[in-house]
């Protein structure tokens, strides 16, 4: 990941920030959250790469459907309807964060959270416990420090992840495993493909920074399945 100073984000799906370093070249601007991220939306053309697996656990081959990466969720089942998410903990990365909803940009990219600090769950899928995958992204740094998922890589399999729900009750979800993927191989279908049970995806940037481009070159995405609730 970029450090210095001045190390410019972050986060999501596809990233495309500047970034710069003491000592290094001028910085070509102030961070814009709004131009951060180039992020492909669920109807974009599958990317069937699988990547590089960083937790425990088997990588699935390419051809595996997305509900044969999961873990299997004791108590589980799938909410009809759940009610909105309004905050996101993962104790053991220290994060405890009020969650933006985000939605799809006119070209049809995903929207970015504006703080580097708050992360942003995508409006337009499902939300964390009904069928289907829920997805977070976050930044991972600004020009003015770490963003919200600067440790993302680090979660564990088994490392639990709690959403707070709009109605005061929680659900549970324990990560599975991570994978990193190259910017231009996203696994749209891995990450927003119909599943059978409740998922949740938490993604954001990793791998060098390309000056150049002014982007990292990976995404980290966790794969997470869900345990049960709590109130």
């Amino acid at each position: 990941m970029a450090g210095g100073a001045a190390a410019v984000v972050a986060g999501v799906v596809l990233l495309a920030v500047a970034v710069a370093t003491l000592g290094a070249s001028p910085a070509p601007g102030p961070w814009d959250a709004a131009t951060a991220l180039d992020a492909p939306g669920p109807s974009d053309a599958p990317v069937t790469e699988t990547g590089t697996e960083t937790g425990a656990g088997a990588t699935p081959p390419a051809e595996v459907e997305v509900e044969a990466v999961t873990v299997s969720a004791e108590g589980g089942r799938a909410e009809r309807q759940a009610p909105v998410p309004v905050r996101l903990r993962v104790p053991a990365l220290g994060i405890d964060a009020v969650l933006a909803e985000l939605g799809l940009r006119g070209d049809g990219t995903l929207g970015v959270p504006d703080d580097a600090m708050v992360p942003g769950w995508w409006a337009g899928g499902s939300a964390p416990g009904e069928r289907g995958p829920a997805v977070i992204v976050g930044h991972v740094d600004s020009h003015v420090g770490d963003g919200i998922f600067r440790h993302l890589d680090r979660l564990e399999p088994g490392d639990v992840v709690v959403i707070d729900r709009e109605d005061g009750t929680r659900a549970h979800f324990r990560a599975a495993f991570t994978e990193v993927h190259r910017k231009d191989a996203f696994p749209t279908t891995r990450v927003y493909g119909a599943t059978s049970t409740p998922q949740l995806r938490l993604i954001t940037c990793g791998g060098d920074f390309d000056r150049d481009q002014r982007s990292y070159e990976d995404n980290v995405i966790v794969y997470l399945a869900l345990e049960g609730w709590s109130s």
